[in-house]
Protein backbone atom coordinates (compact mmCIF):
# COMPACT_ATOMS: atom_id res chain seq x y z
CA UNK A 1 0.00 0.00 0.00
CA UNK A 2 2.68 2.82 0.69
CA UNK A 3 3.72 2.35 -2.83
CA UNK A 4 0.04 3.53 -3.63
CA UNK A 5 1.89 6.98 -1.90
CA UNK A 6 4.49 6.53 -3.68
CA UNK A 7 6.22 6.33 -0.70
CA UNK A 8 8.94 3.06 0.33
CA UNK A 9 9.38 1.95 3.67
CA UNK A 10 12.62 0.28 4.77
CA UNK A 11 13.84 -0.95 8.11
CA UNK A 12 10.74 1.41 9.75
CA UNK A 13 11.34 4.34 7.52
CA UNK A 14 9.65 6.40 4.79
CA UNK A 15 11.50 7.55 1.98
CA UNK A 16 9.85 9.05 -1.01
CA UNK A 17 9.68 6.98 -4.13
CA UNK A 18 10.95 8.10 -7.63
CA UNK A 19 8.12 6.79 -9.62
CA UNK A 20 4.79 9.58 -9.74
CA UNK A 21 2.17 9.23 -6.76
CA UNK A 22 -0.92 7.29 -7.73
CA UNK A 23 -2.98 9.17 -4.89
CA UNK A 24 -2.51 12.30 -3.31
CA UNK A 25 -0.82 12.22 0.52
CA UNK A 26 -3.99 13.94 1.65
CA UNK A 27 -6.72 11.26 0.21
CA UNK A 28 -4.04 8.91 1.52
CA UNK A 29 -4.31 9.99 4.66
CA UNK A 30 -7.95 10.50 4.97
CA UNK A 31 -8.74 6.61 3.65
CA UNK A 32 -6.10 5.74 6.72
CA UNK A 33 -8.29 7.48 9.19
CA UNK A 34 -11.45 5.89 8.40
CA UNK A 35 -9.63 2.37 8.24
CA UNK A 36 -8.54 3.22 11.77
CA UNK A 37 -12.15 4.42 13.22
CA UNK A 38 -13.60 1.11 11.22
CA UNK A 39 -10.98 -1.06 13.00
CA UNK A 40 -12.00 0.19 16.37
CA UNK A 41 -15.89 -0.11 15.84
CA UNK A 42 -15.10 -3.84 14.61
CA UNK A 43 -13.51 -4.60 17.08
CA UNK A 44 -16.32 -3.03 19.87
CA UNK A 45 -18.75 -5.79 18.11
CA UNK A 46 -19.65 -8.62 20.76
CA UNK A 47 -19.47 -11.37 18.86
CA UNK A 48 -22.09 -14.43 20.15
CA UNK A 49 -20.50 -16.10 21.84
CA UNK A 50 -23.42 -18.52 23.04
CA UNK A 51 -22.67 -22.60 20.98
CA UNK A 52 -24.22 -22.94 17.90
CA UNK A 53 -27.19 -25.23 18.83
CA UNK A 54 -27.85 -26.36 15.37
CA UNK A 55 -24.23 -26.05 13.58
CA UNK A 56 -24.11 -28.64 11.09
CA UNK A 57 -27.62 -29.83 11.08
CA UNK A 58 -29.95 -26.87 9.63
CA UNK A 59 -30.79 -27.22 6.54
CA UNK A 60 -33.36 -25.34 4.01
CA UNK A 61 -36.37 -27.53 3.11
CA UNK A 62 -36.95 -25.74 -0.16
CA UNK A 63 -33.52 -25.55 -1.79
CA UNK A 64 -31.54 -28.31 0.62
CA UNK A 65 -28.93 -25.35 0.96
CA UNK A 66 -26.71 -25.51 4.40
CA UNK A 67 -28.47 -22.60 7.21
CA UNK A 68 -25.87 -21.01 8.47
CA UNK A 69 -25.48 -18.53 11.63
CA UNK A 70 -25.27 -14.82 11.06
CA UNK A 71 -25.70 -12.07 13.14
CA UNK A 72 -26.67 -8.16 12.99
CA UNK A 73 -25.97 -5.36 15.35
CA UNK A 74 -28.41 -2.41 15.48
CA UNK A 75 -29.24 0.58 17.20
CA UNK A 76 -28.85 0.80 20.91
CA UNK A 77 -25.79 -2.06 20.11
CA UNK A 78 -28.70 -4.71 20.25
CA UNK A 79 -27.89 -7.80 18.28
CA UNK A 80 -29.75 -9.82 16.28
CA UNK A 81 -28.73 -13.47 15.30
CA UNK A 82 -29.99 -15.52 12.44
CA UNK A 83 -29.65 -18.88 10.56
CA UNK A 84 -29.61 -17.89 6.87
CA UNK A 85 -30.22 -20.32 4.04
CA UNK A 86 -26.75 -20.01 2.19
CA UNK A 87 -28.74 -19.67 -1.51
CA UNK A 88 -30.37 -16.56 0.07
CA UNK A 89 -26.77 -15.38 0.70
CA UNK A 90 -25.26 -15.92 -2.30
CA UNK A 91 -28.17 -15.19 -4.77
CA UNK A 92 -30.50 -12.90 -3.33
CA UNK A 93 -33.45 -13.42 -0.62
CA UNK A 94 -35.65 -13.36 -3.84
CA UNK A 95 -33.77 -17.16 -4.85
CA UNK A 96 -35.19 -18.88 -1.37
CA UNK A 97 -38.84 -18.68 0.53
CA UNK A 98 -37.10 -20.02 3.55
CA UNK A 99 -34.52 -17.20 3.62
CA UNK A 100 -33.45 -16.42 7.39
CA UNK A 101 -34.99 -17.56 10.57
CA UNK A 102 -34.42 -16.03 14.31
CA UNK A 103 -31.94 -17.84 16.71
CA UNK A 104 -33.97 -18.52 19.27
CA UNK A 105 -37.02 -19.08 17.36
CA UNK A 106 -36.38 -22.21 15.54
CA UNK A 107 -33.68 -23.43 18.34
CA UNK A 108 -37.07 -23.16 20.57
CA UNK A 109 -38.61 -25.61 18.97
CA UNK A 110 -36.34 -28.43 18.24
CA UNK A 111 -34.92 -28.49 21.42
CA UNK A 112 -38.98 -29.15 22.44
CA UNK A 113 -39.21 -31.92 20.65
CA UNK A 114 -35.86 -33.15 21.65
CA UNK A 115 -37.31 -32.96 25.42
CA UNK A 116 -40.67 -34.28 24.37
CA UNK A 117 -38.60 -37.68 22.93
CA UNK A 118 -36.07 -37.54 26.22
CA UNK A 119 -39.40 -38.00 28.13
CA UNK A 120 -41.03 -40.83 26.52
CA UNK A 121 -40.05 -43.65 27.81
CA UNK A 122 -41.05 -46.27 25.16
CA UNK A 123 -38.39 -44.08 23.19
CA UNK A 124 -35.73 -44.50 25.65
CA UNK A 125 -36.20 -47.71 26.89
CA UNK A 126 -35.69 -48.61 23.52
CA UNK A 127 -32.60 -47.40 22.86
CA UNK A 128 -31.42 -48.71 26.38
CA UNK A 129 -32.61 -52.07 24.94
CA UNK A 130 -30.29 -51.53 22.21
CA UNK A 131 -27.24 -50.42 24.75
CA UNK A 132 -28.09 -53.82 26.44
CA UNK A 133 -26.58 -55.53 24.08
CA UNK A 134 -23.20 -54.20 25.00
CA UNK A 135 -24.20 -53.70 28.74
CA UNK A 136 -25.81 -57.02 30.30
CA UNK A 137 -26.04 -55.26 33.80
CA UNK A 138 -27.83 -51.98 32.56
CA UNK A 139 -31.81 -51.54 33.26
CA UNK A 140 -33.62 -50.08 30.85
CA UNK A 141 -36.53 -48.81 33.05
CA UNK A 142 -33.56 -47.04 35.10
CA UNK A 143 -32.66 -45.58 31.67
CA UNK A 144 -35.59 -44.20 30.95
CA UNK A 145 -36.38 -42.43 34.47
CA UNK A 146 -32.96 -40.89 34.66
CA UNK A 147 -33.86 -39.30 30.36
CA UNK A 148 -37.01 -38.07 32.40
CA UNK A 149 -35.01 -36.87 35.17
CA UNK A 150 -32.62 -35.16 32.83
CA UNK A 151 -35.40 -33.67 30.38
CA UNK A 152 -36.76 -31.83 34.01
CA UNK A 153 -33.41 -30.31 34.52
CA UNK A 154 -32.77 -28.92 30.95
CA UNK A 155 -33.02 -25.23 31.86
CA UNK A 156 -30.45 -25.45 34.26
CA UNK A 157 -28.04 -27.19 31.94
CA UNK A 158 -25.21 -25.20 31.03
CA UNK A 159 -25.57 -23.72 26.92
CA UNK A 160 -22.41 -26.19 26.05
CA UNK A 161 -23.94 -29.19 27.41
CA UNK A 162 -27.97 -28.38 25.56
CA UNK A 163 -26.13 -28.44 22.49
CA UNK A 164 -23.84 -31.62 23.53
CA UNK A 165 -27.17 -33.46 23.77
CA UNK A 166 -29.29 -31.84 20.87
CA UNK A 167 -26.45 -32.69 18.31
CA UNK A 168 -25.81 -36.02 19.61
CA UNK A 169 -29.70 -36.57 19.37
CA UNK A 170 -30.22 -35.18 15.95
CA UNK A 171 -29.33 -35.97 12.48
CA UNK A 172 -30.72 -33.35 10.36
CA UNK A 173 -33.43 -30.35 10.49
CA UNK A 174 -34.93 -29.52 7.42
CA UNK A 175 -36.92 -26.25 7.52
CA UNK A 176 -40.21 -25.63 5.25
CA UNK A 177 -42.57 -23.40 4.88
CA UNK A 178 -45.20 -25.51 6.61
CA UNK A 179 -43.05 -26.68 9.07
CA UNK A 180 -39.93 -28.83 10.16
CA UNK A 181 -38.72 -32.56 9.60
CA UNK A 182 -36.51 -33.67 12.01
CA UNK A 183 -34.24 -36.69 11.82
CA UNK A 184 -32.93 -38.26 14.68
CA UNK A 185 -30.29 -40.78 15.53
CA UNK A 186 -30.79 -44.05 16.82
CA UNK A 187 -26.88 -44.12 17.60
CA UNK A 188 -27.13 -40.96 19.63
CA UNK A 189 -30.16 -42.41 21.83
CA UNK A 190 -27.94 -45.54 22.43
CA UNK A 191 -25.20 -43.46 23.77
CA UNK A 192 -27.02 -40.99 25.88
CA UNK A 193 -28.70 -44.45 26.99
CA UNK A 194 -25.32 -45.55 28.39
CA UNK A 195 -24.24 -42.27 29.40
CA UNK A 196 -26.86 -42.41 31.87
CA UNK A 197 -26.28 -45.95 33.15
CA UNK A 198 -22.87 -45.01 33.88
CA UNK A 199 -21.54 -43.84 37.53
CA UNK A 200 -24.60 -43.71 39.20
CA UNK A 201 -24.18 -39.62 38.13
CA UNK A 202 -26.30 -39.48 34.84
CA UNK A 203 -26.95 -35.95 34.86
CA UNK A 204 -24.25 -33.50 33.53
CA UNK A 205 -23.50 -30.76 35.68
CA UNK A 206 -26.09 -28.20 35.78
CA UNK A 207 -25.34 -24.33 35.50
CA UNK A 208 -24.65 -22.39 38.62
CA UNK A 209 -27.54 -19.90 39.65
CA UNK A 210 -29.90 -19.88 38.36
CA UNK A 211 -48.97 -35.62 21.64
CA UNK A 212 -47.76 -37.19 18.65
CA UNK A 213 -46.40 -35.32 15.61
CA UNK A 214 -47.89 -36.45 11.78
CA UNK A 215 -45.68 -38.58 10.34
CA UNK A 216 -43.33 -39.81 12.94
CA UNK A 217 -41.80 -43.13 11.29
CA UNK A 218 -41.07 -46.12 14.13
CA UNK A 219 -37.68 -46.49 15.58
CA UNK A 220 -35.58 -48.17 12.75
CA UNK A 221 -31.77 -49.17 12.35
CA UNK A 222 -30.54 -45.77 11.38
CA UNK A 223 -33.17 -43.50 13.42
CA UNK A 224 -36.25 -41.92 12.64
CA UNK A 225 -38.06 -39.10 11.86
CA UNK A 226 -41.11 -36.79 12.11
CA UNK A 227 -42.55 -34.30 10.56
CA UNK A 228 -43.74 -30.71 12.83
CA UNK A 229 -46.37 -28.76 11.36
CA UNK A 230 -45.44 -25.56 12.00
CA UNK A 231 -46.19 -21.71 10.47
CA UNK A 232 -43.72 -18.71 9.11
CA UNK A 233 -45.50 -15.79 9.61
CA UNK A 234 -44.35 -11.85 10.00
CA UNK A 235 -45.21 -9.85 12.75
CA UNK A 236 -43.70 -6.23 13.53
CA UNK A 237 -41.58 -6.52 10.55
CA UNK A 238 -40.14 -9.92 11.43
CA UNK A 239 -40.37 -13.77 10.96
CA UNK A 240 -42.13 -15.41 13.54
CA UNK A 241 -42.66 -19.54 13.84
CA UNK A 242 -46.47 -20.50 15.07
CA UNK A 243 -46.79 -24.20 16.22
CA UNK A 244 -49.79 -25.49 14.14
CA UNK A 245 -53.05 -26.01 16.09
CA UNK A 246 -52.76 -29.62 15.53
CA UNK A 247 -49.45 -30.12 16.81
CA UNK A 248 -50.08 -30.53 20.21
CA UNK A 249 -49.03 -27.40 21.70
CA UNK A 250 -50.21 -24.00 22.46
CA UNK A 251 -50.00 -21.85 18.92
CA UNK A 252 -47.48 -19.12 20.38
CA UNK A 253 -44.48 -17.62 19.21
CA UNK A 254 -41.56 -19.44 19.27
CA UNK A 255 -38.84 -19.15 22.29
CA UNK A 256 -41.86 -16.57 24.21
CA UNK A 257 -43.23 -18.55 27.27
CA UNK A 258 -47.32 -18.07 27.60
CA UNK A 259 -47.57 -21.03 29.03
CA UNK A 260 -46.63 -25.04 28.68
CA UNK A 261 -48.92 -27.12 26.35
CA UNK A 262 -51.41 -29.00 28.42
CA UNK A 263 -49.60 -32.67 29.11
CA UNK A 264 -51.86 -35.86 29.25
CA UNK A 265 -52.17 -37.30 32.12
CA UNK A 266 -51.43 -40.66 31.81
CA UNK A 267 -47.79 -39.52 30.35
CA UNK A 268 -47.24 -38.24 33.34
CA UNK A 269 -48.60 -41.02 35.22
CA UNK A 270 -46.12 -43.33 33.33
CA UNK A 271 -43.06 -41.00 33.73
CA UNK A 272 -43.62 -40.84 37.17
CA UNK A 273 -44.27 -44.81 37.62
CA UNK A 274 -40.60 -45.09 35.45
CA UNK A 275 -38.62 -42.41 37.87
CA UNK A 276 -40.15 -44.23 41.00
CA UNK A 277 -39.15 -47.54 39.85
CA UNK A 278 -35.06 -46.19 38.67
CA UNK A 279 -35.24 -45.26 42.20
CA UNK A 280 -36.32 -48.42 44.20
CA UNK A 281 -34.00 -50.54 41.66
CA UNK A 282 -30.87 -47.90 42.77
CA UNK A 283 -30.69 -50.15 46.21
CA UNK A 284 -30.72 -45.99 47.76
CA UNK A 285 -33.83 -46.76 49.34
CA UNK A 286 -33.73 -49.90 51.47
CA UNK A 287 -37.55 -50.27 51.87
CA UNK A 288 -40.35 -49.36 49.45
CA UNK A 289 -41.44 -47.41 52.89
CA UNK A 290 -38.66 -45.55 52.97
CA UNK A 291 -38.68 -44.05 49.38
CA UNK A 292 -42.45 -43.36 49.52
CA UNK A 293 -41.64 -40.89 52.44
CA UNK A 294 -38.77 -39.50 50.69
CA UNK A 295 -41.22 -38.87 48.02
CA UNK A 296 -43.81 -37.53 49.94
CA UNK A 297 -46.13 -39.97 48.78
CA UNK A 298 -48.11 -42.88 50.05
CA UNK A 299 -46.60 -46.78 49.37
CA UNK A 300 -50.07 -47.57 47.83
CA UNK A 301 -49.63 -45.09 45.32
CA UNK A 302 -46.08 -45.26 44.41
CA UNK A 303 -46.95 -49.18 43.66
CA UNK A 304 -49.81 -48.38 41.60
CA UNK A 305 -47.74 -46.02 39.43
CA UNK A 306 -44.66 -48.43 39.57
CA UNK A 307 -47.12 -50.78 38.17
CA UNK A 308 -47.27 -48.72 35.00
CA UNK A 309 -43.93 -49.54 34.04
CA UNK A 310 -45.14 -53.15 33.24
CA UNK A 311 -47.69 -52.05 30.36
CA UNK A 312 -46.36 -53.46 26.84
CA UNK A 313 -44.34 -51.54 25.38
CA UNK A 314 -46.83 -50.66 22.70
CA UNK A 315 -49.26 -49.46 24.90
CA UNK A 316 -46.54 -47.11 26.60
CA UNK A 317 -45.82 -45.93 23.28
CA UNK A 318 -49.50 -45.35 21.88
CA UNK A 319 -49.86 -43.19 25.03
CA UNK A 320 -47.27 -41.08 24.82
CA UNK A 321 -48.30 -40.13 21.27
CA UNK A 322 -51.69 -39.71 21.95
CA UNK A 323 -53.28 -42.79 20.31
CA UNK A 324 -54.77 -44.36 23.68
CA UNK A 325 -58.30 -45.17 23.30
CA UNK A 326 -60.89 -43.04 23.90
CA UNK A 327 -62.51 -43.25 27.84
CA UNK A 328 -59.02 -44.92 29.15
CA UNK A 329 -57.99 -42.44 32.37
CA UNK A 330 -55.25 -42.52 34.85
CA UNK A 331 -57.53 -44.54 37.32
CA UNK A 332 -58.45 -47.37 35.06
CA UNK A 333 -54.81 -48.18 34.36
CA UNK A 334 -53.56 -47.59 38.26
CA UNK A 335 -56.76 -49.28 40.10
CA UNK A 336 -58.35 -51.34 37.14
CA UNK A 337 -57.91 -55.21 36.90
CA UNK A 338 -55.80 -56.34 33.99
CA UNK A 339 -53.31 -59.17 33.80
CA UNK A 340 -49.43 -59.07 33.81
CA UNK A 341 -49.07 -60.73 30.13
CA UNK A 342 -49.16 -58.10 27.53
CA UNK A 343 -51.76 -59.61 25.27
CA UNK A 344 -54.04 -59.60 27.85
CA UNK A 345 -53.90 -56.52 28.66
CA UNK A 346 -54.27 -55.03 24.95
CA UNK A 347 -57.87 -57.23 25.17
CA UNK A 348 -58.64 -55.50 28.84
CA UNK A 349 -57.18 -51.69 28.09
CA UNK A 350 -58.91 -51.65 24.09
CA UNK A 351 -55.60 -51.40 22.64
CA UNK A 352 -55.18 -53.52 18.89
CA UNK A 353 -54.43 -56.91 19.97
CA UNK A 354 -51.25 -57.07 16.89
CA UNK A 355 -49.76 -54.46 19.04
Amino acid sequence: MKSMSSAIEHKGQDYPGEHEAIISRDLWDKAHAIFAVNRRERAEIQKPTEPDLLKGVLFCGHCGSAMTRSYTKKRKGRMYRYYVCVTAIKQGYAACPVGSLATGEIEAQVTARVRHHLANPAVVGRAAEKAREEAADLDPATVAAQAVALEAAWDHLFPVEQARLVRLLVQTVHVHQDGLRIAYRESGFVALASELAVGGEPLPRPARGGGGFAEASPLEREGWSEFVPLRITRRAGRKVIIAAPDAGETPTEAGRCSGKAEVNPLVKAIARGFRYRGMMDSGEYPTQAALAAKLGVSRTYMNRLIRLTLLAPDIIESIVEGREPAGLSVDALTHGEYPDDWAGQREALGFPADG
